[in-house]
């Protein structure tokens, strides 16, 4: 009958966990952005593109140290991602926006384009890849 006999140095694994937990906060907060600004960059180019103002103004926000949001800045980003309903004039007798040839008397309803559901699975894989790498790290 054999025997196997396994003994850890503590100096060095007490080592290793105070230079790993010394740069640990960095690390994840690093890795949170990489993540958020992978996701911008995918929700930059899913944007709709009837006018480049929603993919330039895609932009994130970090809400705390590990955590952020991926948003655009445009005024009509909510109505893109939920619809909206019939538009027509109130105080005057047509619509108008620069973009359009000549006034108009209503404009219809829009269906939800949520592009940002899209921008999540697309991103998917190059995420996985950002947290692999963390995890790398921690163990390297």
């Amino acid at each position: 009958m054999g025997w196997i006999r396994f003994k850890i140095d503590k100096g060095e694994v007490q080592t290793w966990l105070d230079e790993t937990r010394s740069g640990l906060r960095e690390q994840f907060h690093y890795m949170v952005q990489n993540i958020l600004n992978t996701y911008m960059l995918i929700a930059s180019v899913l944007a709709p593109e009837k006018s480049s103002e929603l993919r330039q103004s895609t932009t994130y926000d970090m809400e705390s140290e590990f955590a952020g949001i991926v948003w655009a800045m445009a005024k009509h980003f909510a109505w893109i991602i939920l619809g909206r309903g019939e538009v027509v004039p109130v105080n005057k007798k047509a619509l108008y926006w620069p973009e359009l040839s000549h006034p108009v008397m209503r404009s219809g309803p829009t269906t939800p384009n949520d592009y940002m559901a899209d921008t999540v699975d697309s991103g998917e894989g190059e995420v996985e890849t950002i947290i692999d790498n963390f995890g790398e790290w921690v163990i390297s």
